[in-house]
């Protein structure tokens, strides 16, 4: 493994942005391998590129007002053969950057998922991911950060109609084909979603993943189910 590209969709992030690329930077300290980190504005009308530069990162500005698309577009520019998807509104540890790669190489799995915590208090959330991380063991749940081989991406791309949910959709695809690993290496991510949707409606989700993590997501997030469109 040669180069690590760390791919960054970002909405008007700036409240996140400058502590996730702190702790980002303070983990890849701890590798001796190549990396970049991509950083894809989509539609951003803040601080957060201004912010981003700051760290030397590759700043792409995009309109898409989709995830998915960004973080494809973001793959179209890297040249790693790692890649790490992450959410702008997430932390890593000091040891996530070795931890993934380790995980990796001695899984032999090319999809890699990791255990959750919340970066906000919130007394309710915190049972929440409790919850996710006792399912993770045993299938993926929602994922702020998902790490993976160049080869496999190439032909799982996420796919660009979702505009939410793409990284469930992404990981249980993996999970269906053997190719999934959980790491134990801790993440901390906002629990805005969380906050938004309300716990029922969060469970009603999980639930849904549960029973039928394909058909469920389609149904919920489009209405219908569409085909999945290629990069």
């Amino acid at each position: 493994m040669e180069k690590i590209s760390i791919i960054i969709p970002a909405n008007n992030e700036e409240t996140f942005i400058l502590e996730c690329l702190k702790r980002l930077q303070a983990s890849l300290e701890n590798v001796k391998l190549d990396y970049e980190i991509i950083l894809v504005a989509d539609n951003c009308q803040d601080d957060t590129v201004k912010i981003a530069k700051n760290f030397n990162c590759k700043t792409l500005q995009v309109n898409f007002r989709n995830r998915s698309k960004a973080r494809n577009f973001g793959f179209l520019h890297s040249i790693g053969d790692l890649l790490i998807f992450l959410d702008a509104d997430t932390l890593v540890s000091k040891g996530f950057i070795y931890k993934t790669v380790e995980t990796l190489k001695n899984s032999g799995k090319s999809v890699i998922f990791y255990k959750q915590n919340q970066i906000e208090k919130n007394s309710i959330a915190k049972y929440y991911f409790k919850l996710i991380n006792w399912i993770s063991k045993y299938r993926p749940t929602f994922t702020p950060v998902i790490s993976c081989t160049r080869v496999y991406f190439k032909n799982h791309c996420f796919d660009n109609q979702l505009k939410s949910l793409e990284d469930l959709i992404f990981v249980n695809e993996a999970f269906s084909q053997k190719e999934t690993n959980l790491c134990n290496e801790e993440i901390f991510t906002s629990i805005r979603r969380y906050t938004k949707f309300g716990l029922f409606y969060s469970l009603f989700l999980l639930l849904g993943l549960l029973l039928n993590p394909y058909k469920f997501e389609w149904r919920t997030i489009n209405g219908n189910k569409l085909e999945r469109t290629r990069i």
